[in-house]
């Protein structure tokens, strides 16, 4: 470097050292003022917090990002997605915030129009509270109850405003903004003034902050701060130069040691036992199982010796686990006493997860409706509700079809506030049909009602029958095999030693090998899949009629090099798609998608999709993968024969003897049998209401 800049100029010199001293003093003190800092309360006229909230005076190393306080005016703000709030509360103790949005506190005319979403990573609703909507430029006695408000918007001709229970889109109405508010204020809607009221009191929310790495911290006399480069919570000490997520005193030894490998394979080897609930593995984790050991969103809790699992913030009792059929049964908690809980949800699942069984039926619950004195439908049964101090009536039918009901009952469930849609099993749906009781439904919904999971089950099979423990992997996130030297993907079975002269030709011929045994089996078990489909679909059409002509095979998807096609063109790629349109030199045009180099192994390509579970991605979609049973159940085993066959080892591999009788069985197998009936479950997690027709829904927002 040339140094004739410092030469030349002595006091330029020592002024850059000096200038490079404070920069240095205050990164060699800056957690120690940290901890001074971070001691301090946020205090705003009444409102006084610390950790997890920042601002005022506690920079943002003493909170989480989200949770910023401002002071104006001795009031205390916060902004949340965008929307701002005015603090009114804030319990530490029960990690409760209440909040009032500042556009309703002059009236139910805001200048914007924003949603209350809150990130359910961040917040979590409390019990007691509903959403309700405020539709906006409606037209004028578009609804007849409840009674309109009038807002005026620029650039819109209609002035009328309604208040509905739920969260709702706009439908016909030129917006619609949806809020919490406690259920008690479900009767409040027909009195405009009231629910101002309740608005200016302001909901209250719950944050999820693991708050024991910050007892721990305290205990340990330090102060609680976050560290954003790791994401985590960060202790503070005094004279420290650095932040530590250990809640130990600097100088002492960690308080935990990272889990070897070793603890991993004989922790996931643990079986958890409750109530009557026994020798549950994977994709189970809790009690004796850490998360490591069970797929995401499995966590079973052992409360009273009544195990429970909480899926999408919503908890269930388990009554039973078959881990032949993979298959739950669950009970909803909220409805184990009565048939009035503080929350109208419809409780949802994730598709890729959880799924219904075929045994199971919805009953419908209907809330806020007209009272009848006498019967008005066999059909449909009739009962009080009370719901903190709150009086209505509510009905529930276990049928879908509202003829059934007659003019009378289907005018009275169109009437009601909301509804929410209960599954039952089989055996217990029959026995409503027969005695439609409170009771009856009482007991029917006690004995629940069952979900099929899917967690990589074919891989855990794979690692079970090497000798490994099933897991999970939380930085790859993806299946782990834990093995009883070091964990692998999915099996536990050695490979196959090779020579050291041919260390580096080996990975390249077994590389060229898979693709070629890939593209072979692949051809082989898509031919037999598509044979066996076509055979059956011809059988049946000559059964029906023999004039019907059957149809021929589609054609299937083909791989091209660049050297096939004489043009292409990015006409219809975008930031969502990679096709391009290509020209063949023969003239053709075709849609051309640029596959990621891995993909062009086609044996690679195929484990990949069979282990994300992207079946439809494989095969034809002129098949029906998406749409006919007996064609998805089929395609798939024939995936999980298709996955043993593109192992590396030879041992995983199957005879080629044992590949034809597994598909001889699966032509042979009647899947028709198996058929899932269609369950009606619309994901929905506020309350389900029942406007009129001319409303359109929006999707649900968390």
């Amino acid at each position: 470097m040339d140094s004739s800049v410092f030469k030349s100029s002595p006091f330029l010199s020592v002024s850059v050292l000096v200038l490079l001293l404070f920069i240095q003093i205050p990164s060699s003190l800056s957690n120690d003022d940290l901890f001074g800092d971070c001691s301090n309360q946020f205090v705003c006229g009444r409102i006084k917090a610390d950790f997890p909230f920042w601002g005022s005076g506690r920079p943002s190393a003493c909170g989480i990002p989200e949770l910023e306080l401002k002071c104006v005016n001795n009031i205390t703000k916060m902004s949340i997605n965008e929307v701002r709030y005015r603090v009114l509360d804030i319990k530490q103790d029960t990690e409760t915030l209440r909040i009032a949005r500042e556009d309703y506190l002059v009236g139910l005319c805001p200048p914007l129009y924003g949603n209350s979403t809150f990130d359910p990573t961040m917040f979590e609703p409390v019990t007691d509270y509903m959403n309700f909507t405020f539709l906006y430029g409606c037209l004028p006695f578009f609804f007849k109850v409840p009674p309109p408000f009038t807002c005026r918007i620029k650039g819109v001709d209609y002035e009328s405003g309604f208040v509905l229970p739920g969260a709702n889109g706009p439908g016909v109405c030129y917006s619609s903004v949806f809020f919490p508010a406690p259920v008690k204020a479900l009767v409040s809607i027909l009195d405009v003034p009231a629910l101002e009221r309740f608005l200016e009191k302001g909901f209250e929310v719950r944050w999820k902050v693991d708050g024991t790495a910050c007892r721990e911290c305290s205990r340990s006399a330090g102060v609680c701060g976050y560290d954003t480069t790791l994401n985590q919570t960060a202790c503070y000490y005094r004279n420290q130069s650095t932040g530590s997520s250990a809640c130990a005193p600097p100088g002492s030894p960690p308080t935990a040691a990272p889990v070897s490998d070793e603890e991993r394979y004989l922790n996931c080897r643990n079986l958890i036992d409750c109530g009557n609930i026994k020798g549950i593995g994977y994709p189970f984790s809790g009690s004796n199982r850490p998360d490591y050991c069970g797929y995401p969103g499995f966590e079973l809790n052992c409360s009273n010796q009544d195990p429970e699992i909480t899926v999408i913030q919503s908890t269930y009792k388990v009554l039973g686990i078959n881990n032949q059929s993979r298959t739950l049964n669950v009970a909803r908690t909220d409805y184990t006493e009565n048939l009035c809980p503080t929350l109208f949800l419809n409780k949802t699942f994730n598709a890729n997860l959880l799924s219904y069984t075929k045994d199971d039926h919805n009953i419908t619950i209907y809330y806020g409706c007209p009272t009848q004195d006498s019967p008005t439908s066999h059909f449909l049964t009739q009962f009080p509700c009370s719901i903190n101090t709150t009086e209505m009536t509510g009905y529930f039918t276990a049928t879908t079809d509202f003829s059934f009901l007659g003019n009378l009952a289907s005018k009275i469930l169109e009437s009601c506030v909301g509804s929410v849609k209960v599954p039952v099993l089989e055996s217990a749906y029959e026995q409503v049909m027969k005695n439609a009781t409170v009771a009856t439904l009482l007991g029917a919904l006690g004995q629940g009602f069952g979900l099929e999971w899917k967690a990589n089950d074919t891989l855990c099979d794979i690692c079970s029958s090497s000798g490994g423990q099933c897991g999970y992997n939380q930085t790859t996130k993806a299946f782990a095999c834990y093995c009883a030297d070091q964990p692998r993907d999915f099996n536990c079975l050695p490979s196959l030693p090779s020579q050291s002269t041919k260390e580096t030709s080996n990975p390249v011929s077994l590389k060229i090998g898979l693709s070629t045994a890939g593209t072979v089996v692949g051809a082989f078990l898509g031919f037999w899949i598509m044979t066996i489909i076509q055979r059956k679909r011809r059988k049946a059409a000559l059964m029906k009629s023999k004039d019907i002509p059957v149809a021929t095979a589609p054609s299937s998807k083909r791989l091209a090099t660049v050297t096939n096609l004489s043009q292409t063109t990015p006409a219809i790629t975008s930031s969502k798609s990679d096709i391009n349109k290509g020209v063949l030199r023969d003239g053709r045009v075709v849609a051309v998608k640029r596959l990621h180099r891995h993909d062009i192994n086609l044996s690679v390509m195929a484990v990949n999709k069979i282990q994300n579970q992207a079946l439809n991605e494989l095969v034809d979609p002129f098949l029906g993968f998406d749409k006919d049973f007996v064609v998805r159940k089929m395609v798939t085993s024939v995936a999980e024969l298709a996955f043993r066959c593109l192992q590396q080892q030879r041992e995983m591999r199957p005879a080629m003897v044992e590949v034809l009788e597994i598909l001889r069985r699966i032509e042979k197998e009647n899947y028709g049998a198996e058929k899932a009936s269609v369950l009606d479950t619309r994901e929905d997690d506020g309350l389900l209401n029942h406007p009129p027709p001319p409303l359109h829904l929006s999707p649900d927002s968390e």
